[in-house]
């Protein structure tokens, strides 16, 4: 998570922020700046009725940013808990994993401190099939 870069947080962390609380990486990876996971901005831009062309450009590029930003954070969460899926046994996860969708709206922050198993990785074994 941190080799990835970011401007999120300050920059100099990449994406520890994902997986880490938010008083972990405010108080001890970048004190001060909070890491704020991007949220969807939307489609389409929403332009005001009346909006000069140069703020409706101005409004563009600020969507195509966040657009851009979010789904970066949200490959590289993807990645991240498909890197936890591979490394160790299902028994440790499986309470999170919903029978319709899987995974897909469970965090790697929320597979590494699920209030289930709140020793998780204290008690977790590698899989010995899993290429690292």
């Amino acid at each position: 998570a941190a080799e990835k870069d970011t401007t999120i947080g300050g920059g100099a962390n990449g994406y520890l922020g994902l997986i880490l609380t938010a008083a972990e990486y405010k108080n001890t990876i970048a004190p001060g700046t909070p890491f704020v996971t991007p949220i969807f901005p939307g489609n389409q831009p929403i332009i005001p009725a009346g909006a000069t062309a140069a703020q409706i450009t101005k409004i563009v590029r600020m969507h195509t940013k966040l657009m851009r930003q979010w789904k970066e954070c949200r490959n590289v969460d993807a990645t991240l808990k498909k890197q936890l899926i591979n490394s160790v046994d299902e028994i440790y996860i499986q309470s999170l994993r919903n029978r319709m969708n899987g995974y897909a709206n469970v965090t790697a922050r929320t597979m590494l401190y699920q209030p289930s198993h709140p020793t998780l990785w204290t008690h977790a074994t590698p899989r010995h099939d899993c290429q690292h």
